[in-house]
């Protein structure tokens, strides 16, 4: 649903506008949350006694962009490493995708250099909410050494990889 608020200069928004389909999210609430989280923990420890703990870099401002393209919803995903952050971020925002598009997803991962085992949960969630809804998530641009793992995983059972 196209965001027709005027917000188009907030720094704080993680999805860029694709050519026919605008997704927005303000990256603030979850970076702030992060961050939060971050600073609860325990103080780190140097060769001089305790610090303060490191502060976490923010989120980048883009993590994805969606288009629509014949009916079937294409997102890319922008940033080149998706960690916890990372896929906290966009869980919520893929499961919904999922959900409107009737299960009719195609994932870009062109750009996604390194991931870790939570983006393999999120890619497990929309996978199974894409299918309840009657559709597919299809991934494509999986470098060779992530789609030997998914195989090794028997990932490539849960997902259309092309």
């Amino acid at each position: 649903m196209p965001n027709n608020n005027n917000n188009n200069d907030d720094p704080n928004l993680i999805f860029a506008r694709g050519s026919s389909h605008t997704s927005l999210i303000d990256a603030s609430t979850s970076a702030k949350a992060a961050t939060a989280t971050a600073h609860k923990s325990a103080p780190t420890v140097s060769h001089d006694g305790p610090t303060m703990p490191i502060d976490i870099p923010p989120l980048p401002t883009t993590l994805m962009t969606v288009e629509d393209i014949g009916g079937m919803t294409f997102i890319r995903i922008d940033c080149p490493a998706v960690r916890e952050r990372q896929a906290f971020a966009l869980t919520d925002a893929l499961t919904n995708l999922a959900e409107r598009t009737n299960g009719k997803l195609t994932m870009d991962l062109n750009k996604v250099a390194a991931f870790s085992c939570a983006w393999i949960n999120t890619l497990i969630l929309v996978g199974k909410r894409c299918k309840v809804k009657g559709g597919t998530l299809i991934l494509t641009g999986l470098s060779t050494q992530a789609l030997h793992t998914f195989k090794q995983m028997g990932l490539h059972k849960h997902f259309t990889i092309v």
